[in-house]
């Protein structure tokens, strides 16, 4: 029994060990499976990274080389970007310089036309200025004829009035006209002198062109004798010996007078009246009888370009803001009034 018990007991021994050993050659055969899988893995994944190296080797060589281009690129690159950027100033510069050169032009063209306009003004101004002193620095030739004609008249009638004794010719009457006649042709002459200068002066004191208005008083006396003309100045001799005027500035009022006033009548009048405010301040004014009109008429106004109307020229030119009137007061007396401030 003991036997068969230990016999037993040597064949579960057995059989145990057969189940381990099969278990060891279960697990060995794991084992070996697995590291021959892990070998063939292994040289699999030397494979792929010894493929990889060599790409990565074949990758650095590229990337050197793209990165040498690159690098050479970018060295052009910036070459030609300060290249650029000089240009790009140079370019500046020169817009500044021809916009400077641009505007200098313009201004040039500018100061030039603005020349040329002026010069052009200045010109005509000078031609307009030189027509209007040589419209009022000229004695009109109605006065002229009527001063010749008057002179002429009355050495006529001196010498129908004169007696012959030994074939000589004496007067028996018209002594006064001849004188009268003579001293006319004087204060003419003087007038005529004074007339003809003046277009070469710019102006005269006041007391040399009251001087020559007296001379021409003078002829209006001989031409309407039946006149009662007068001249009243205020003014001081400060004002007569310094302040300057136009020469002839006067004149045109007598002329205007002579022309269109009545003074042929015993009570015919010419009113001359010479007055100023300060040192640089004068009022001239002239009153005359003329023909007796309606209250509501209007008078004619002369268009010639001489007597008051080139007068207003001259004032508009010489005289600008100052004060020339001239209207009918009443029904048969007429008034110019000038005021200047000089």
């Amino acid at each position: 029994m003991y036997k068969e018990y230990l016999i037993k007991e040597l064949q579960e021994q057995v059989e145990l060990l057969q189940a381990v050993v099969s278990i060891l050659v279960v697990l060995l055969s794991i084992f070996f499976v697995r590291n021959l899988y892990n070998l063939i893995r292994k040289r699999s994944y030397r494979k792929k990274h010894t493929d990889l190296v060599q790409d990565k080797m074949i990758t650095d060589t590229r990337l050197d080389e793209q990165q040498g281009m690159i690098q050479f690129l970018e060295k052009n690159y910036q070459a030609e970007k300060n290249k650029l950027e000089l240009m790009k100033s140079e370019f500046a510069e020169q817009l500044v310089n021809l916009k400077k050169a641009k505007t200098a032009i313009e201004i040039r063209l500018k100061e030039q036309s603005e020349l040329g306009d002026y010069q052009r003004k200045a010109l005509e101004k000078f031609a307009d200025y030189k027509s209007i002193d040589a419209n009022n620095t000229r004695l009109g030739a109605h006065f002229i004829k009527n001063v010749i004609s008057h002179v002429y008249q009355n050495l006529e009638m001196a010498q129908e009035g004169s007696t012959t004794i030994f074939g000589f010719s004496r007067p028996t009457n018209g002594n006064q006209g001849v004188s009268l006649s003579i001293e006319a042709l004087k204060n003419m002459f003087i007038l005529l002198d004074y007339n003809v200068s003046a277009v070469h002066k710019e102006n005269v004191t006041v007391g040399e062109e009251i001087v020559h208005l007296e001379k021409f008083i003078e002829l209006l006396k001989f031409l309407k004798p039946k006149a009662k003309i007068s001249l009243n100045m205020e003014l001081g001799d400060q004002i007569i010996k310094n302040l300057k005027i136009k020469p002839t500035l006067f004149f045109p009022f007598l002329e205007n007078a002579l022309k269109h006033g009545n003074l042929n009548d015993v009570n015919s009048f010419i009113n001359l009246k010479i007055s100023c405010f300060n040192s640089n301040q004068l009022s001239y004014q002239v009153e005359n009888s003329c023909e007796t009109v309606a209250e509501n008429e209007v008078p004619n106004n002369t268009k010639t370009p001489f007597g008051l109307t080139a007068l207003k020229k001259l004032i508009q030119t010489y005289y600008p803001n100052n004060t020339l009137t001239h209207q009918i007061d009443g029904v048969d007396r007429y008034v110019a009034y000038l005021k200047l401030t000089i």
